[in-house]
């Protein structure tokens, strides 16, 4: 796609035309014609295409305009497209453009890139931003504002996924830029591996089948891990409705941190056990949550362990109830080896033993 051209004295040059467009477009943008830029996903790794599209709309006076489209490269350098291609150089893409009026165009599909690529420069890991502008022909007169599509590049698949109940969309690619709303759907999309542990980071917010249409049990999977932005204000609650809120059946190298995780109520489905967390044949890492006001039918309200040596560490383990069973905050079978470290542990009851903690060793 051509030769990587010099980013020194004019790659600077470049970046500063670039910020004294961005001031000059916050002074000329008015009602008039608007461009829009936008990539398909908000994160790629390579071997993946990027897909760049434009739109536009003008409901104001007909007008004539230059097009302007570049790249902001994860170094801070400038390149822009023009008739020729893309180059560190700023010229329009295209000049004096009429823009009728009225005029609406939804984003089209006008570049697409293969990672990596030469020009613009984009395979180096990092950030990036494809940005778009209007001016009057000729000059750098902004008549619009700015649009910018920022993304990210990854070595190797990304580790990392984000999930937003509120700002989240499950059509999105799980980027930063562009999270998932459920964690059910992220952890039924994402992979991994010994080598490369994955991450689900959740940010705050109620995560429910009211509010974000959040499907319980959370099903984890071999190394893929969960983590809350606080667990005062990153709250998985199952509303009474769920009967577990985490079940890890197998799991290799899982851990679940900081969450509140409420509203569990394993009544429905054998073994009627581990309202809050159930763990068989695994050993996740459950830490720094606040466990609280889960039910079990049987054992286990709060977590449930069997056949496993999970790690139950500095997690607050309050009010949850073992119906007709025992071990209302935490239930331990005889063929578990949990580790349960500096947890507070209060409130919670169970019928027959164990209120607190039940560690069988029949």
């Amino acid at each position: 796609m051509g030769s990587v051209l010099s980013r020194g004295k004019i790659s600077r040059r470049m970046i500063s035309l670039f910020s004294v467009a961005v001031v000059m477009a916050a002074t000329w943008a008015n009602a008039g014609p608007t461009v829009t830029v936008v990539t398909d996903r908000g994160g790629y790794c390579a071997g993946e295409t990027i897909e760049l599209s434009l739109g536009g709309e003008n409901y104001d006076e007909p007008m004539s305009v230059d097009v302007y489209v570049g790249l902001v490269g994860h170094d801070g350098a400038l390149y822009t497209l023009s008739q020729g291609g893309w180059g560190a150089f700023l010229e329009p893409w295209m000049s004096d453009l009429f823009v009728p009026d009225p005029f609406y165009m939804a984003p089209v599909p006008f570049q697409w890139f293969n990672i990596p690529c030469v020009m613009p420069p984009i395979g180096e890991q990092g950030e990036y931003s494809f940005a778009a502008g209007l001016t009057h022909p000729g000059t750098l007169e902004f008549v619009s504002e700015i649009s910018f599509a920022p993304f990210e590049v990854f070595h190797g698949p990304p580790t990392d996924y984000y999930v937003d109940a509120e700002l989240g969309d499950d059509d999105n690619d799980g980027s930063g830029n562009s999270p998932w709303r459920r964690i059910c759907h992220a952890l039924s999309s994402v992979r991994g591996t010994e080598a490369t542990p994955v991450t689900i980071h959740v940010a705050a917010g109620t995560y429910s089948y009211t509010t974000n249409g959040e499907a319980f049990p959370l099903h984890m999977r071999d190394y893929v891990s969960l983590s809350g932005d606080d667990r005062e204000t990153t709250i998985l609650d199952g509303r009474d409705i769920a009967d577990n809120i985490i079940s890890c059946i197998g799991d290799e190298g899982v851990s679940i941190e900081r969450f509140t995780i409420t509203g569990g109520n394993a009544d429905n489905e054998w073994p009627y056990s581990g309202g809050g967390i159930f763990c068989e044949a695994c050993s996740p890492i459950i830490r720094a949550n606040t466990i609280n006001a889960n039910s079990a039918d049987f054992d286990g309200g709060g977590i449930y362990c069997e056949d496993g040596s999970p790690v139950i560490e500095d997690n607050m383990i309050t009010n949850n109830f073992a119906k007709w069973g025992r071990g209302g905050g935490i239930y331990c079978e005889a063929d578990s080896s949990a580790k349960i470290i500096r947890n507070t542990i209060t409130g919670n009851s169970a019928e027959e033993n164990g209120a607190g903690i039940l560690y069988d060793r029949e």
